[in-house]
């Protein structure tokens, strides 16, 4: 089996709907035939600091921001589209590895839910590199809850990509937060991969736990946001039958993102999502270390 670019899964938005959390390895044999005929570049691995690609600046917390913030998102009014641009690095070696790109485009729509404190969020997400297209819709609360999941599939022409159950506890606490402070969620999804070349073979949802921090206040392009700083480290082993052989894959993973939220609205206008990941099937004699960042940015 030949080692092509690695991606995360875009049918598995996180609140934001830019990073797509730690769910980059439940996909890995998939894209292994996904991505096939995708140039790769072999150079170095960089990426700027957030802040420097962001280009927002730190600001000290006003009287309202030093006394505490509940955390919201809102249902907005009009079609939020953004600009996500995945880049990953694979077969990482001495600083180097094979370079790829995408360029995907989201548009989400907000529409009434079944109290003032939720909303029906419909995503569509489509890629330039890739004949794929993604469709999400679940109600969610305005703390990020996921209170009903209601449909995810992912498709391509190598195949396709379902969401069969996804849970998700409340993002944001109930009480103020303060720059410093502390707090954790947990996500739940069980995904179902349908290739003619690649079966994944799952016996339950699998769940990660997300660490959050409110890291300060920041100046982004005239908005005032909470800059919110996440971490999620995964250690899992998936099987997948592939060319009629049976594989056991062993993948650990850390995601870390940088969220901006424009607290007053209640919506995220940028984030970025780095994720590492090593993957190893000692049986193949198969190992893959990759890194990658999705860099996510409101259309205005």
């Amino acid at each position: 089996m030949s080692k092509e670019p690695i991606s995360k899964p875009p049918v598995a938005a996180c609140l934001c709907g830019a990073s797509r959390q730690a769910w980059h390895a439940i996909c890995l044999a998939f894209f292994f035939s996904a991505c096939a005929g995708i140039k790769t570049e072999r150079r170095e691995v960089f990426f700027a600091e957030p802040k420097t690609v962001l280009g927002y600046k730190t600001v000290e917390p006003d009287k309202l921001e030093s006394e505490g913030l509940r955390l919201r998102v809102y249902r907005q009014d009009k079609l939020l589209e953004f600009n996500d641009t995945l880049t990953v690095f694979t077969r990482v070696e001495d600083g180097k590895g094979d370079a790829v790109e995408f360029n995907k485009h989201r548009k989400v729509l907000h529409s009434p839910g079944r109290s003032i404190d939720d909303f029906l969020v419909t995503t569509e997400t489509t890629c330039d590199q890739l004949s794929e297209k993604s469709t999400e819709q679940i109600f969610m609360s305005n703390r990020g809850e996921l209170l009903e999941f209601i449909e995810g599939e992912y498709k391509s022409r190598k195949g396709n990509i379902r969401i069969l159950s996804w849970e998700r506890d409340p993002v944001f606490p109930e009480e103020p937060v303060k720059v410093g402070d502390e707090w954790a969620y947990n996500e739940k999804m069980q995904i179902e991969l349908q290739s003619f070349w690649i079966t994944r073979n799952v016996e339950g949802p699998e769940s990660i736990k997300v660490n959050c921090r409110l890291a300060g206040f920041v100046d982004y392009q005239g908005r005032r946001c909470a800059l919110i700083q996440t971490k999620t480290l995964d250690n899992r082993d998936e099987n997948y039958t592939a060319m009629f052989k049976t594989m056991k894959l062993n993948i650990r993973s850390v995601v870390s993102q940088t969220l901006l939220l424009d607290y007053k609205r209640g919506i995220f206008p940028a984030s970025i999502t780095d994720t590492k990941s090593f993957s190893s099937c000692g049986e193949h004699q198969f190992f893959d270390s990759s890194t990658s960042r999705t860099l996510s940015l409101l259309k205005e």
